[in-house]
């Protein structure tokens, strides 16, 4: 891994279901990944499967930290999504975005990070926006997700 000033930090919190848009509201079924997300994902070629985290949160009750790194660009451009359920009294799902990225990536996701953020329902967005050379809380994240192996 590079030296942490070859990197650049993002962390965001918002609702779960920001991750997908939906095509017809009336269908259960009818949703794919959210286009800056999924524009963010290809940038960095990061195996992050949206829509079935999606799927997975909401049927299959999987709340658990999910590290992705790249297998093309090395494991200093990683996506953690942390699912976890951090308060017992949360009713509007909220997870945890954390990306990871060589500074060379910075001003794509950055991009790709602030349009999501911006066309997310306002009272969604709970944390909007952590940006650092190294953001303590994301390397927690990432250490929690390897010791648990």
């Amino acid at each position: 891994m590079s030296k942490d000033k070859d990197t650049i930090s993002f962390l965001i919190c918002f609702s779960m279901g920001e991750i997908v848009t939906w095509g017809d509201e009336y269908d259960d079924d009818d949703f794919y990944a959210n286009h800056y997300l999924q524009l963010m994902v290809n940038h960095l070629q990061v195996p992050f499967p949206i829509c079935y985290l999606y799927f997975a949160y909401f049927n299959l009750d999987s709340h658990h930290c999910h590290v992705f790194e790249s297998p093309v660009l090395g494991n200093d451009n990683l996506l953690v999504l942390d699912l976890r359920i951090h308060d017992k009294t949360d009713q509007h799902d909220l997870v945890y975005l954390g990306v990871k990225c060589h500074k060379k990536f910075a001003d794509r996701v950055r991009y790709c990070l602030k349009n999501f953020i911006y066309n997310m329902e306002l009272n969604s967005v709970i944390n909007p926006y952590k940006e650092d050379n190294q953001l303590d809380s994301l390397e927690e994240l990432i250490k929690e997700h390897y010791q648990s192996k």
